[in-house]
């Protein structure tokens, strides 16, 4: 037998994690260009240049784009109108459940909030949708608001639950009704008025308020300028802000000025504003610092990431003969796994993690029950501020014997269909997608401003007749589109991961030729393009092992596939991955118990032998070598126990293992050639490493 010649992927992530470790973005150079040495008016036409023309979407699609620019730490919606300082608030809103609709009180439900009213422009494009001032509210605060301006309110008329307010304004000498938001987002809201001013200033002369507009410049009424800098002055740039101006310009591909630069105001229209404006001077407000290149590194990130769960919903899998059956036959946990579920959600939760990769096969056989119950269990790490990813696996759309288990029956029960999966999951990567492929369910998100999620789905369920469909593959037409993605990508620096069900790389010699099923079709072909192109990582699961494998391309480019072991099935595997400022660490965990079974390990991995057992037995029995049962029966059990170690990772020689490669070399009467010719896989392991960046 040869050695299984990979070499580990030490550096997986190296390429990418330094980018994650960057909780402020620079301005792209020479962004500004035009706008240096400028005073005044002038200055204030230059940035026009710079920022005019933003790549709106619909609006429709605010409500999505929320979930990027306006998420709240817990994973709720950032209501400025609601949200008090520290981020407390008397309610919140879930992104997909509680959009308005009618209202009746606050709390009811959030809508899109034009904080420059859209009256005042005439509700004309592109100003309706342009994200740097439409804000997620709460829909009766925003009711109450209208189309009055922002002020300074003396006596109250109103009083919302965070204490923004309605009433008489007592700033400037103008003294009609106004809308006064609470201090923590005065200088938010002033900082939107500005790039308003700005971003249009071709069309200020038509717009018609007490506030803004009426002129290109200053663009404002004197009490309402002199409030905006008062405001502006005594509420500097937050985070939030940054975090939205990155957001945005994702978007929209153009940046707000008063964010980046916030002396630029001064410059524009207040102290300064006969004075020429350096950039190489200023102080950006995103690097906290007095120049572009420093920056405040972010704690490390980590990513959890899980996969091959078969979920099934408790509704459809109550005890009895139709249940231990098919567990028999398959070697699924179905019985204990939301026990285990439970164990694994609960530590990624106290772990903090960032981010929850989700690699496929996420239910049994793709049951709707099933589906919507796995969803229950995610939605709550989601609300405390979790980001999750799907990609479905060959068993959860459109399986034809998708079944319950009750008593001494399997009966046919309803799965989903592809439309259907993409709207289920639409907060865990549809929704808030980049880009959505027509050809596929794969898609396109934004892990930060750096760095990319490639989600490819690599199933073949529209096939589908009798049951799932093993095998898998990339569409030509996703490959073209994933092509431009990674060429995109390119240009602007970005690094890309990527994230699938099927794997891309062989995991151990002749995989393609024994096991090709769990490898997409053609695989060595997309492999050497997907890795000439950019995409540097792959998280892969189908296999049931915890594995990393490498690909190198002629060209010499190197993608790396990270498959992760069965939540369903021994060893119970799920993968952590933290990224610090000089280091990158893999950690792999496993449940070894769960209530009332403190011996999961043990009885799991028995019940699993018995299975590789009879897999192996089957599959030497079809290739048909001419051996004696006596030889045949040694080179199973060594078969079993390779598969063993293999789904567990960290492939090291055990007793078990090296009794099963001695019997057979006893039995074939040659050379004892060592127990390393049997390995499948060179150090370092596969589930713990710590690399120095």
């Amino acid at each position: 037998m040869n050695r299984l010649n990979h070499k580990i992927a030490i550096l997986i992530l190296s390429v990418w994690g330094m980018s994650l470790l960057q909780a402020y973005a620079q301005v792209p150079g020479g962004y500004y260009k035009m706008a240096e040495g400028k005073k005044g008016h002038i200055l204030k036409t230059a940035l026009f240049h710079s920022i005019k023309n933003p790549r709106v979407i619909s609006y429709s699609a605010l409500w999505g784009a929320f979930k990027r620019t306006d998420m709240r730490p817990d994973g709720r919606v950032w209501d400025i109108y609601s949200t008090q300082e520290g981020g407390k608030a008397p309610y919140s809103f879930d992104f997909d459940t509680n959009r308005c609709g009618r209202y009746h009180r606050e709390g009811d439900c959030y809508n899109r909030e034009h904080s420059v009213p859209k009256s005042w422009f005439k509700e004309a494009p592109p100003m309706f949708s342009d994200l740097f001032h439409v804000y997620p509210t709460d829909g009766y605060v925003n009711g109450r608001r209208g189309n009055l301006p922002y002020g300074e309110v003396g006596i109250t008329s109103w009083v919302s639950a965070n204490g923004s307010k309605v009433g008489q304004n007592t700033f400037g000498g103008y003294t009609k009704r106004v809308f006064e938001p609470i201090d923590e987002y005065k200088g938010d809201l002033a900082r939107t008025y500005f790039y308003m001013a700005t971003a249009y200033e071709d069309k200020l002369s038509n717009w018609k308020s007490d506030q803004i507009g009426g002129n290109r410049y200053p663009g404002f009424s004197q009490w309402s300028l002199e409030l905006l800098l008062k405001w502006h002055r005594e509420d500097p740039v937050s985070e939030k802000e940054i975090r939205r101006n990155e957001a945005v310009y994702a978007i929209q591909q153009n940046r707000n000025p008063y964010i980046d630069y916030p002396e630029l105001a001064e410059y524009v229209w207040g102290k300064r504003k006969e004075q020429s404006f350096s950039f190489s001077k200023a102080k950006n407000a995103n690097t906290r610092q007095g120049d572009d290149s420093a920056r405040r590194p972010s704690p490390p990130l980590k990513m959890a990431v899980i996969t091959d769960t078969h979920y099934l919903s408790s509704a459809l899998s109550i005890g009895g003969p139709a249940l231990e059956a098919y567990q028999s036959a398959t070697g699924r946990n179905v019985a204990d796994l939301h026990a285990v579920f439970d164990e694994v959600l609960t530590d990624i939760e106290r772990e903090q993690t960032d981010i929850l990769l989700i690699c496929g096969d996420i239910t049994n056989h793709g049951e709707r029950r099933s589906h919507l119950d796995f969803i229950g269990k995610i939605r709550p790490l989601q609300k405390k501020g979790m980001r999750v990813f799907v990609i479905p696996g060959n068993h959860d759309i459109a399986v034809p014997d998708a079944k319950a288990y009750i008593g001494n029956a399997a009966t046919v029960t309803e799965s989903i269909t592809p439309d259907e999966f993409a709207q289920l999951y639409a907060s865990f990567g549809y929704a808030s997608a980049l880009k959505r492929d027509p050809a596929s369910l794969s898609y396109l998100a934004e892990i930060n401003e750096h760095t990319w999620l490639l989600c490819f789905d690599t199933n073949r369920y529209r096939e589908q007749t009798t049951s799932s469909i093993t095998s898998g593959r990339i569409h030509p037409e996703t490959l073209q589109w994933a092509f431009r993605i990674l060429d995109e990508a390119k240009q602007k620096g970005i690094t890309v991961l990527g994230m699938m069900h099927h794997g891309l790389v062989e995991h151990m010699p002749y995989q393609a030729v024994f096991f090709g099923d769990y490898l997409v079709d053609g695989w060595q072909d997309a492999a050497q393009q997907l890795a000439d192109r950019g995409l540097k990582v792959v998280f892969t699961g189908h296999f049931h092992s915890n594995d990393v494998s490498s690909f190198t391309s002629s060209a010499g480019n190197t993608l790396y596939d990270v498959e992760t072991a069965s939540l369903s099935q021994y060893p119970f595997a799920y993968r952590f991955v933290e990224l610090h400022q000089d280091r990158l660490s893999i950690d792999t965990r496993f449940v070894d118990s769960i209530p009332g079974k403190p011996f999961l390990q043990k009885e799991y991995k028995s019940k699993f032998e018995k299975l590789s057992r009879r897999v192996a037995a089957n599959r030497l029995k079809q290739i048909g070598f001419p051996l004696p049962q006596e030889t045949l029966d040694a080179l199973t059990e060594l078969l079993v126990k390779m598969a063993v170690v293999h789904a567990a990772g960290d492939e090291k020689t055990d007793a078990e293992m090296t009794k099963a490669v001695e019997t057979l070399q006893h039995i074939l009467g040659g050379e004892n050639a060592g127990i390393e010719s049997f390995q499948m896989d060179f150090p370092p392991a596969d589930n713990r490493l710590d690399i120095a960046l």
